[in-house]
């Protein structure tokens, strides 16, 4: 829950010690989902701060550990933030596989939920399709993604929808 101020005011040294500090205290009392869950944040954390390598390596860790758990959500969650941290990376084609993986739950059994983004989760990573896509200088792909993210954030009627939608 601190996630938003403390990134907000830049304070990414604190927001990790929380997230590891959350993990910690979750696999304290037997809840892997809530640990495995922090530790998803945490790779978004470490990519949006500089340190994509180690985003890359703790996102493939969580990755393969939410997998264990075969839940849907947390996987999703997990490779979304791996792909993000892959697309910093400078790895784009290794980051659209991730993603390219669950985007049909994300337009259809996720469209409207938020698996832990600011906005709605098929919005933020189907925008980011298209920036991946923009990327690699696929601009029809590209602009299929980001059409389909405003549509979304159009059903949605969310405020930071449009915003995410169209940020590519």
């Amino acid at each position: 829950n601190l996630r938003p101020s403390l990134g907000s005011f830049g304070q990414y040294d604190r927001l990790l010690e929380a997230l590891s500090e959350a993990h910690d205290l979750a696999r304290s009392i037997d809840d892997e989902t809530t640990a495995t869950f922090a530790n998803v944040v945490k790779t978004h954390v470490l990519y949006q701060c500089g340190d994509v390598k180690v985003g890359v390596e703790f996102g493939q860790e969580t990755v393969d550990l939410a997998r264990s758990f075969n839940e849907e959500r947390l996987i999703i969650s997990a490779k979304a933030n791996l792909a993000m941290a892959l697309f910093f990376h400078g790895q784009v084609r290794a980051a659209v596989e991730h993603i390219a993986e669950f985007v049909e739950p994300l337009r259809t059994t996720y469209r409207h939920e938020n698996l832990g983004t600011t906005g709605t989760s098929s919005v933020n990573w189907i925008a980011n399709l298209c920036g991946m896509y923009t990327n690699l200088g696929e601009f029809d792909k590209a602009k299929a993604y980001c059409d389909e993210a405003l549509d979304i954030a159009r059903e949605t009627g969310k405020p930071f929808d449009p915003v995410m939608a169209t940020q590519w």
